[in-house]
């Protein structure tokens, strides 16, 4: 049977490589085998607590003291362009180099990816991306934001 198009496949999970001191990944062996759990499921672990920790804040989160599960919880989506979305409007200062030159080329075309909500008076009112046409266009603001950063780099290189 055929999935609907607007249904998004779910990740289950997705592949972390990380490096580290010997010293630590011993120790990771060391709680694995204490807790008959996986190197994987210790560190999957470890990342939860720290994400829900209030203490543990992002650095750069606009919210003052704003614990990175709040983050998480209001970014999150399985789909890549809307996740994007959800960074660039609520928490900007978190986007990478690559994503704010994506957001530049978004915000330079609002007619191409903004709605506009026209008031009573037939002027608008307030206006919100489009997910679908990000979606729609997401390779293109990917390699344009990738050649832009290139170039930015050899300019700076020069």
């Amino acid at each position: 049977m055929r999935r609907p198009p607007h249904h998004r496949p779910t990740l289950k999970t997705v592949n972390l490589m990380i490096r580290t001191t010997p010293r630590l990944k011993f120790a990771v062996e060391l709680i694995a085998r204490r807790q008959c759990k996986t190197y994987a499921q210790v560190v999957e672990t470890a990342i939860e607590h720290l994400i829900s920790d209030p203490r543990a804040q992002l650095e750069m989160s606009p919210r003052e003291g704003e614990p990175p599960v709040n983050v998480l919880n209001v970014v999150w989506d399985a789909d890549d362009a809307q996740r994007f979305v959800n960074l660039a409007e609520q928490f900007p200062r978190l986007l990478s180099a690559e994503e704010r030159l994506m957001w530049e080329e978004i915000n330079s075309h609002p007619k191409r990816y903004f709605h506009e909500k026209i008031g009573s008076d037939g002027y608008p009112f307030s206006a919100y991306v489009m997910a679908d046409k990000v979606r729609a266009n997401w390779a293109a603001l990917n390699d344009l934001a990738a050649k832009q950063l290139q170039e930015r780099v050899d300019a700076a290189g020069a």
